[in-house]
């Protein structure tokens, strides 16, 4: 079995299309977070976020706006195997992003919240190719050159819609969350080929938060524990071939207000993401004000 240079082509521009708008998708806005993925045994793909989001003070408890922002990284590595009898070729991309973005919260008399947002997201990638056979560096490199011997910039508009609800049994707090997100991508770099794509994002979430269970360090903490449903739509889905996962993850909440005069909470997280064709994990660490 071989792959023809034109498919390895295709194949080189679909990783840029995955790559463009990766980390904001799987990344959480809320609190600093990176994580390792794995994707169809044949790509290894790791990402870190660093977000930040400031809540408005509103002079109505029915509504409030936000901005938020972030920077993010990820490193792409993909083996490509031209025939059996060869070693495989190593495609590798680096994206570099940085969103800024804001929006508004409606709230209910009836623990039921929306949230409209909308996000300008610039990424700049960087991609490299390693020719381990002379077969491929014959048949492919003049093809790959205009890829990886480029940067990339791409400007990306993303829109959300969520909804959010909870309720408390006892001392436990519930709730269900749904999000979506549509990612209309434009690519800027000054080659021929058309890298424009269009992805979305949809999850619903649902989880409880306990009362405070025990001390960490002497600090009282709270438990969570969740579960998401994550579907992918679009060019990302297309390119990655991931159309739906799911997260299990737990939160750690530790009360930090006696200790300084600026935070009240520190989260602590971690989860794993199966699917499929996809299996990794995330971590990520945060605080409330």
């Amino acid at each position: 079995m071989s792959l023809s240079a034109n498919t390895l082509s295709e194949q080189i521009k679909s990783a840029y299309y995955a790559n463009a708008n990766a980390i904001m998708i799987f990344t959480t806005q809320d609190i600093i977070n990176g994580g390792s993925y794995k994707i169809r045994n044949e790509i290894d793909l790791s990402i870190y976020y660093f977000p930040y989001t400031h809540q408005f003070e509103s002079d109505s408890k029915y509504y409030n706006f936000f901005v938020n922002t972030g920077i993010g990284y990820s490193h792409y590595k993909e083996q490509i195997k031209l025939h059996y009898t060869l070693p495989n070729d190593i495609a590798r991309i680096d994206t570099y992003a940085f969103r800024l973005g804001g929006g508004v919260r409606f709230n209910t008399d009836y623990n039921l919240s929306l949230i409209l947002g909308t996000s300008f997201i610039y990424s700049h990638l960087e991609g490299s190719y390693d020719y381990n056979s002379i077969n491929s560096i014959k048949a492919i490199k003049p093809l790959l050159d205009n890829f990886v011997n480029n940067n990339h910039d791409s400007y990306t508009y993303e829109i959300t819609l969520a909804l959010k609800y909870h309720y408390m049994f006892g001392n436990y707090k519930t709730y269900v969350e749904s999000e979506i997100s549509y990612f209309d991508t434009k690519e800027s770099a000054v080659i021929k080929n058309n890298l424009d794509s269009q992805s979305s994002y949809f999850n619903i979430k649902g989880g409880v938060i306990s009362p405070k269970l025990f001390n960490t360090l002497t600090l009282p903490t709270k438990v969570e524990l969740y579960a998401k449903d994550v579907i992918l739509s679009g060019t990302i889905a297309d390119n990655l071939s991931i159309k739906d996962y799911y997260i299990l993850g737990s939160t750690f909440h530790l009360d930090i207000s006696k200790t300084n005069n600026y935070f009240s909470e520190l989260y602590i997280d971690f989860n794993i993401a199966k699917g499929n064709d996809i299996e990794g994990y995330n971590f990520g660490i945060g605080a409330s004000f």
